[in-house]
């Protein structure tokens, strides 16, 4: 585990969840975080950093994406040990930020079921906001359809007693919030050119067999959707502030 930023700030750090390593990095994520000052920790699930954490140890947690799937618990012990680190978490109130992968880890903590969906998602699709996305921490500032990056083969149901925040034409269920402070998006506001190009050395040729055009991707990529994505995270890094006040 490494910490990349914030010796010596009187806050916890927030922790980010790398759950494949054929998918490296933080993006943006990384990048608002170290704008804010806020210490922040990643951890390589893979290399066993999940073992013996406590939820109440960071200002919150951000579980990443990854190829896998999120019931592999026997195949990849960690997704186990990341289970019920995200149910710690909302149970302490400590902030989550469930992205792709994560977000289906963290609706199986919640009681919720993952499973294939009934056709893939990717590329640079649309993201629809809910009307319960209006008084939102996080995606409050969304009014209207934005292109975000998606690729997931799977899709999770709405834990019992969440709030759906927004959706797509292919998956009903693109973002949710349970409680006050976690929160599940099956798309990756944390890609941007770099983080993509990274991920694509180790991809070669996966957007040709999806039927995408790479050059159109990278370019979607490249431009992104910064009045969307920016602010969310500067909002979840707003509620982890508060939440470790």
């Amino acid at each position: 585990m490494s910490l990349a930023v914030g010796f010596g700030l009187p806050v916890k750090p927030i922790l980010a969840i790398e759950q494949d390593p054929t998918l490296p990095g933080l993006g943006l994520l990384g990048r608002v975080v170290r704008g804010r000052g806020l210490p922040l920790v990643s951890a390589h699930a893979w290399e066993g950093d999940l073992e013996n954490l406590r939820a109440g140890d960071f200002a919150g947690i951000v579980p990443l994406g990854g190829s896998m799937q999120s019931w592999e618990e026997e195949r990849l012990p960690y997704l186990r040990d990341e289970r019920a680190l995200l149910r710690e978490a909302v149970d302490e109130g400590v902030p989550v930020l469930g992205i792709c992968l994560g977000a289906q880890v963290l609706a199986r903590a919640l009681g919720a079921e993952v499973r294939r969906a009934e056709h893939p998602e990717v590329g640079w699709q649309l993201v629809e906001p809910l009307a319960e996305a209006g008084d939102d921490r996080l995606l409050a500032h969304l009014r209207e359809p934005v292109g975000v990056y998606q690729w997931h083969l799977d899709v999770f149901d709405l834990p019992h007693g969440a709030v759906r925040l927004a959706r797509s034409e292919l998956s009903p269920n693109q973002a949710f919030r349970y409680g006050e402070r976690a929160w599940g998006l099956q798309f990756h506001p944390e890609v941007d050119l770099p983080l993509y190009l990274g991920w694509i050395k180790n991809w070669v040729g996966a957007p040709e067999r999806m039927g995408l055009d790479p050059d159109a991707l990278e370019a979607s990529v490249a431009e992104g959707s910064p009045h969307f994505t920016e602010p969310l995270f500067e909002a979840f890094c707003s509620v982890c502030v508060d939440a470790a006040a």
